[in-house]
């Protein structure tokens, strides 16, 4: 447990690194492009909204196996697991859970149709990622249901010339296999990505403060399969199609008998063609998406098709129109299913030698079976200088209902959640603060008593501060990252949500100094955390977790790489799977795997 001593040791030691001699802020990339925040390409100078991006870079040097590994990273994202790889994995968002993330892959929609809980983060490997892109606030103007406490966009890596292999041992038996083929000219490219990654694990849930050395395994099997290819026809033309397919297997405890175990399989297949166009001053794209989620208990489908009208009618000012179509289908009962129609806009305004942005956006949503919602934004940013900006976003937001939360209420029929927005911010140099506050009305949660999903009453409140800071050490030959989140998330009646912590931080170290060689050091600290809510049940934050990493470039094409995870061994509690009859002390709860080794190597051409 974190002691009083210790966390005033936080602040000296963030002020200490930033007032570092020989400390130089690093670029912030604010030309780099990127698409989750309007659904076409603007640069991130341009955006309003607070936003990161984690690259292919930083997921290869602190090798990430997950996509929620690497949310961790930031500000104002938690995660909690229900033991080791492959369990189920919930992601909070400035507080809000997994269902109110839109989460997308090269713009198709990952989140699972019968799914209470969003997306399947437990199976979101890195492999073959270019950037995740991960956008703040409610952007349901643009991007419809369920982009309520943000967006998070996987980018997958260009179709191309390219070979990539990575063989990884660790620890738990744990093993990854993954190899990326492409090749292209300029009529045509494509790419494959193969994927395996198993575990043996470790017991997904023990005893109370008691170790998990003879229990039984919970292992880990799952293989991605990504195929991309495209086609020129003629200069500024191009057809693309993309299909993924997971295939995986987790096996998982009782929450009170770690050797009763049952195994979780789970299939996705998510399939795109489009047609993107150039037209001088006018830009196109033409899809349609498959997503196709299926488990042990559930099948669930999400058709879309889908166009995007971009007009840049000066250099520094354009207007896009988007208009879709979606189907949601619940393969095992089909009286519940329903269909979306929307149309909606978004303008990027830059103005006095683009020193002051204005984004707006706006959509409309007609429902067969929900009432029709109508969501927008506006996002402000001025640059006082090149690099010194202050900015201000307010929005509406609102999630329907999923299929499995519709097939499961047997009182009434449910409405829409939805959401009203603001936050505030500024940047300078490498350091970014954001203020955020909002509030959600209709949420929709479960009635242990009447077995039923409703619409409860009044509003949850969500309140925050994020702060970010970036930069290069030279006398250090390093890169530091430092994130830190303050927050409160209650209900209307003012209490305490489960499992959200009220501070969090991070930070990072990369070295350069040897040659050939890079260290890193990645420190993430989660503050008072009740496993209930309004502040009941069992405490499970206050701790920190340390991970070691390296890699070594051993020839032009290999590197050799190791990691260190939870180096001191820190034996937290990730949630509490069953309590004692006072329901305070957990008589049961889901481990964490303690230190674990990895190496691997990685060739490329």
């Amino acid at each position: 447990m974190l002691t009083t001593a210790t966390r005033f040791k936080i602040k000296p030691l963030i002020a200490a690194l930033y007032l570092s001699p020989g400390l130089v802020i690093a670029d912030n990339q604010l030309s780099q492009i990127v698409v989750t925040a309007s659904n076409s390409e603007q640069t991130q100078r341009s955006v309003t909204a607070n936003m990161s991006i984690i690259t292919r870079e930083e997921i290869a040097s602190r090798q990430y196996k997950t996509i929620a590994e690497a949310l961790n990273s930031l500000p104002g994202i938690n995660s909690y697991s229900s033991g080791g790889l492959g369990s189920n994995t919930s992601i909070f968002m400035r507080g809000e859970s997994s269902e109110r993330i839109l989460v997308l892959l090269d713009g198709i929609p990952l989140n699972d149709p019968m799914n209470v809980a969003g997306a399947h983060f437990q199976n979101l490997l890195t492999t073959n990622i270019e950037r995740i892109e991960v956008l703040r606030g409610a952007q349901s103007g643009i991007w419809g249901s369920g982009a309520v406490a943000g967006v998070i966009n996987i980018i997958t890596q260009k179709a191309g010339e390219q070979v990539h292999v990575v063989f990884e041992k660790g620890t738990h038996n744990t093993q990854r296999l993954s190899a990326t083929l492409g090749a292209g000219n300029d009529q045509a490219d494509f790419v494959v990505s193969f994927n395996n990654l198993t575990s043996d694990g470790f017991s997904a849930v023990k005893a109370y403060k008691e170790s998990d050395n003879g229990l039984e395994r919970d292992a880990f099997d799952q293989t991605d399969v990504l195929f991309k290819m495209g086609i020129i026809p003629s200069d500024g033309q191009r057809v693309e199609f993309m299909a993924k397919q997971i295939t995986s297997a987790t096996e998982y405890d009782s929450a009170t008998d770690p050797d009763a175990s049952g195994i979780l399989e789970y299939q996705h297949q998510q399939r795109q063609i489009q047609h993107t166009g150039e037209w001088s001053k006018l830009s196109t794209r033409l899809f349609a998406q498959q997503n196709i989620s299926e488990t042990s208990f559930s099948e669930g489908s999400l058709n879309k098709i889908g166009a995007l009208i971009n007009y840049q009618y000066t250099p520094n000012n354009n207007i896009a129109i988007a208009l879709d179509q979606s189907d949601y289908r619940n393969e095992l009962d089909s009286k519940h299913n329903y269909n979306n129609q929307g149309a909606g806009f978004n303008s990027i305004n830059q103005f006095f030698n683009q020193k002051f942005i204005v984004n707006l956006n706006g959509r409309t949503d007609r429902y067969t079976n929900y009432e029709n919602k109508t969501t927008g934004a506006i996002g402000l940013k001025y640059y006082v200088m090149s690099d010194l900006f202050i900015s201000a976003n307010a929005g509406s937001a609102y999630r329907a209902p999923s299929l499995a939360e519709i097939t499961y209420t047997s009182v009434g029929s449910l409405k829409p959640e939805t959401k009203q927005g603001l936050d505030i911010g500024f940047g300078w140099k490498g350091l970014e603060v954001n203020y955020y506050e909002s509030e959600i009305e209709t949420e929709i949660g479960y009635d242990m008593v009447a077995w039923t999903y409703k619409n409860q009453e009044g509003k949850s409140k969500y309140q925050g501060i994020e702060a970010s800071f970036t930069s290069s050490i030279n006398a250090l030959k390093a890169d530091l990252k430092i994130g830190f989140t303050q927050q409160t998330a209650k209900d209307d009646d003012g209490k305490w949500l489960a499992r959200r912590p009220e501070q969090q931080a991070n930070i990072s170290l990369d070295f350069y100094g040897l040659t050939k060689t890079r260290l890193g050091l990645e420190t993430r600290y989660i503050g008072k955390t009740y496993d209930k809510a309004d502040q009941q049940g069992a405490q499970i934050g206050e701790y920190f977790v340390t991970d070691l990493t390296a890699d070594y470039q051993l020839t032009k094409h290999v590197s050799l790489y190791g990691k260190v995870q939870n180096l001191v061994d820190e034996d937290y509690i990730p949630a509490v799977a069953a309590y004692e009859t006072n329901g305070i002390t957990p008589s049961y709860v889901y481990g964490n795997g303690g230190t674990q080794f990895f190496v691997g190597i990685r060739g490329k051409l």
